[in-house]
């Protein structure tokens, strides 16, 4: 019934005036499905799960964009934020590591899973080398330095390992997944020497399992 009583009306409309109104109808439409299928679509080369990280530029006189730490300001926190390592006291920024891949484990020291996969982690680095960088952050507030640096060196674990700052861990988990702040789920993220991260598979990941990763990512 009401749509009898919507094209009623039509049939008073003259043939020409009839064909405007068509036109009208027809313009709108075609002006609404554009703005439903308007939307942000991934970058070209992209795939669904990376966060494209912005390569670290220093420029020099107006209109630098480089912080007074020498990092970009255009990376993001948990890319720019200063870290210090508890095995040697030396801070860093994983964007530092240009041009090389990095693994970043986010963990717990309580964390048996996590304990599993550092072993991992160190039975893969006994292969690469050098070749990777490795970093572990904890991201349990109640753990502090000197908990995460006796764990480290129980396990002779020599690569480089930081507490996570709360800035950082929330960023984390708004760009990957909340389960990047659930260590049992032994969190990776692969840095490419691009600059673009990738979240691998939860789950312990083995040492062949990482190298496979690596060079899946260019860096092998």
């Amino acid at each position: 019934m009401k749509f009898k009583l919507l094209i009623a009306p039509l049939t008073y409309l003259r043939p020409n005036h009839l064909m405007d109104f068509l036109a009208i109808l027809f313009v709108f439409g075609v002006i609404m499905a554009g703005c439903a299928g308007a939307g942000t679509t991934a970058a070209p080369g992209q795939s669904a799960g990376s966060v494209s990280i912005p390569t670290p530029t220093v420029q020099t006189g107006t209109g630098s964009t480089a912080s007074s730490d020498g990092t970009s300001k255009d990376l993001p926190k948990w890319m720019s934020t200063e870290l210090r390592d508890v095995n040697s006291g030396q801070k860093f920024h994983l964007a530092d590591f240009k041009g090389q891949t990095v693994l970043v484990e986010t963990m717990a020291v309580w964390c048996t899973n996590c304990l599993a996969q550092q072993k991992e982690i160190q039975q893969f680095k006994s292969q690469a080398g050098d070749k990777v960088v490795s970093v572990s952050l904890d991201i349990d507030p109640n753990e502090d330095e000197s908990i995460l640096q006796k764990h480290a060196s129980n396990h002779n674990f020599g690569w480089l390992y930081a507490l996570a700052p709360g800035a950082v861990s929330t960023e984390l988990s708004q760009k990957f997944s909340n389960n990047v702040l659930n260590p049992p789920t032994t969190p990776i993220i692969l840095i490419d020497p691009k600059g673009e991260a990738h979240l691998l598979p939860f789950g312990i990941k083995s040492a062949n399992q990482l190298a496979g990763f690596v060079k899946q990512y260019g860096g092998g």
